[in-house]
């Protein structure tokens, strides 16, 4: 049905998603574009005439486009893709932000075991000290945990209780 050829009451269903097009002179079945200025569902022959309306382009445009994202209709499907891309984005801008503070800490304490290991080639170059790997490894995961992207074990989290009421 194209728009004018409707004349009567008001569908139940007028613009709703699905139901009928929002126009009153159209309320076409099978309303699948969204218009995100009126918050309204039409038709596809509806949609086209508004969308490329002069008027309604250029204000668009002006006044919405650039700040909102996203064009002036959107079938469901458009919008469901637009909102998964959105989430992934965030998604990976907080992996990418977690990676990044997790390796700017496992750096700093690699950069204070060289300096021990420069200052003290003796100490981490014998036998007796077999366990400055595991010193070494304990250093790591107690910045990680202090940078929040390691949780502290059970044991650490005593020996630390302990250490402190010992006054360590």
């Amino acid at each position: 049905m194209a728009y004018g050829d409707y004349n009567g009451p008001d569908k139940d269903d007028k613009g709703h998603e699905g139901g009928s097009c929002n126009r009153t002179l159209c309320q076409a079945p099978d309303a699948i574009w969204y218009n995100h200025g009126s918050l309204s569902w039409y038709c596809a022959d509806c949609r086209h005439e508004i969308e490329n309306d002069i008027v309604n382009k250029r204000d668009w445009a002006l006044n919405f486009e650039q700040k909102c994202g996203h064009p002036m209709f959107e079938t469901r499907e458009m919008m469901d893709d637009r909102e998964q891309q959105q989430r992934d984005d965030r998604e990976a801008a907080l992996s990418e932000a977690y990676h990044t503070r997790h390796l700017d800490g496992l750096r700093e304490i690699i950069l204070e075991n060289d300096e021990e290991r420069y200052q003290f080639p003796e100490f981490f170059g014998t036998e007796t000290n077999a366990n400055s790997g595991r010193k070494a490894r304990e250093q790591v995961r107690a910045a990680t945990v202090e940078a929040g992207v390691l949780k502290e074990t059970r044991q650490q989290r005593r020996a630390r209780e302990r250490d402190a009421a010992k006054g360590r």
